[in-house]
């Protein structure tokens, strides 16, 4: 029953069948894992098939593969438009579907690197390897925390005006924290390590940030965004029992750039220390970051200047460090703090990476609460500005 209510339930939300759904019934190396829906493996999608072609043709409901077609590596089902109008004529919408509490919400990855022939060149490319863990009381409680946030989320007044840029999808408000290990890093026995822990997967955090600010609205209010200033330069000083003082900390880093020839704006310096702390090394600065980098300045010159400028990070972006993954980590953990004592004050904030979008009328208790939260978890006091 529950492969064929996701079988229909993604047929709805197909619409007019612009795309389909995409069948792969050649899983030979399928294996199921916390990952995999455990009634949509491929023998039980083939046996729903077999089942539901006979009805599906006689109702007219949906187009299914022939026998032929699914001999391939994929075939697709598309809903007609008399499954579309059964869906009007009984009211069901998007707004009536959503994801299967069962979910794995988290999420445990590492970077898995290979080489991929490009033009006939070789180039390196990064992929993503999710991984199985063993859970634990830890483990549990992340998840038991992310199912409170979601139920409160899913109840939460949340709206987008219509800007004209495609539509989005307000009902996709379902968090799930996904932890990284570094490439060639071992697998715990059990757990997960305090290594990444970022909140994906709701609509928000996939917009830019001119859309959110024009068209999101919280309890019917334009929102502010209340987030933290340079937070993993404060987080590498606070692991060090350091604490800066309020200013931002990479204007000096500009200063000393700009007496050396180099104009470089605060927003670069920010990107590539955080690469810094993510083990960046070699000459050559990633793509992203060169375009703003002026000409001829290297990444051993912008790191000579921070170490002059910020000492204490000097363990902290060492060549082949990773210190930015644990950063991930204690973030997620102030952001999520925050969150649950806004909860309790009836108060809606809705995570980005390093800061939290709330309608207007509320921005000094969230600038509040996440100082608070920033204190808690670090020991130290984090600067935490409105937006």
């Amino acid at each position: 029953m529950s492969a064929v209510e996701a079988l229909v339930c993604n047929l709805v939300r197909d619409g007019a069948g612009e795309c389909g759904l995409l069948i792969i019934l050649g899983w030979n190396n399928w294996s199921g894992s916390r990952y995999s829906p455990p009634h949509f493996g491929p023998k039980t999608l083939k046996a729903v098939l077999d089942v539901a072609e006979g009805e599906f043709l006689r109702l007219g409901l949906g187009r299914l593969p022939t026998n032929g077609e699914w001999r391939g590596t994929a075939s697709r089902i598309t809903p007609t438009s008399n499954f579309a109008n059964e869906a009007r004529l009984k009211g069901i919408s998007n707004a009536d579907l959503g994801r299967d509490d069962r979910e794995e919400m988290i999420i445990l990855s590492r970077n898995a690197s290979a080489l991929d022939w490009v033009n006939g060149a070789a180039q390196k490319a990064v992929s993503r390897e999710r991984l199985d863990y063993i859970d634990t009381p830890e483990t549990n409680k992340w998840r038991e925390e992310l199912r409170e946030m979601n139920a409160v989320l899913a109840g939460a007044d949340l709206a987008f005006e219509d800007d004209g840029r495609g539509h989005v999808r307000v009902s996709d408000r379902r968090l799930r924290r996904y932890f990284s290990l570094p490439s060639g890093c071992p697998l715990p026995r059990r757990g997960v390590p305090h290594m990444g822990g970022r909140l994906f997967g709701a609509f928000w955090s996939n917009l830019d940030k001119e859309r959110r600010a024009a068209s999101l609205r919280i309890d019917g209010e334009c929102i502010a965004e209340v987030d933290a200033n340079a937070l993993f330069t404060r987080l590498a000083y606070a692991s060090a029992g350091r604490q800066l003082d309020d200013a931002d900390p990479y204007d000096q880093t500009a200063e000393l750039l700009a007496a050396k020839g180099f104009s470089v704006q605060r927003g670069a310096i920010k990107k590539a220390v955080n690469a810094l702390f993510f083990g960046l090394n070699g000459r050559r600065w990633p793509g992203e970051i060169e375009t703003a980098m002026p000409h001829g300045l290297t990444v051993a010159t912008l790191r000579a200047a921070v170490l002059e400028t910020l000492p204490d990070l000097a363990p902290f972006i060492a060549l082949g460090t990773n210190a930015g993954y644990g950063f991930m980590f204690t973030e997620s953990e102030i952001i999520l703090d925050a969150m649950k004592e806004l909860t309790g004050q009836g108060v809606v904030a809705l995570p980005l990476h390093d800061a939290l979008l709330c309608a207007e009328s509320k921005s000094g208790a969230v600038q509040e609460a996440f100082a608070a939260a920033a204190l808690k978890v670090t020991g130290v006091r984090i600067k935490i500005g409105v937006k």
